[in-house]
């Protein structure tokens, strides 16, 4: 279903945003009923989207790479993982607060 919304979405001229929005439920989607090779490649999409659109450091940029980074961990792609968290951990804690949940 969520591949057909964005089709239809990219076929109507969606803004680069709702893409984006649509695509990174489609990786969500992918990782729950297990296609988790399918959800790393939608979230890395996702996540250089973001990068493009909103920059380096914007919270919407930063959960992208969050959620790139923890479909990479499910396929124990640690290697992978480490530069992606390395990028994003110290932009998170500048934009967002050492609190901050992400």
């Amino acid at each position: 279903v969520q591949e057909a919304e964005l089709a239809m979405k990219r076929r109507i001229g969606a803004s680069e945003h709702e893409l984006l929005a649509v695509q990174n439920n489609l990786a969500r989607t992918y990782a729950k009923t297990g296609r988790f090779e399918d959800a790393v490649r939608t979230s890395r999409d996702v996540y250089s989207g973001r990068l493009r659109v909103n920059g380096e450091e914007h919270e919407s940029t930063l959960r992208a790479a969050n959620n790139h980074a923890s479909f990479l961990i499910d396929l124990r792609r640690y290697k992978e993982t480490k530069p992606v968290l390395r990028k994003i951990i110290p932009a998170a804690r500048r934009v967002l607060g050492e609190s901050h949940h992400l």
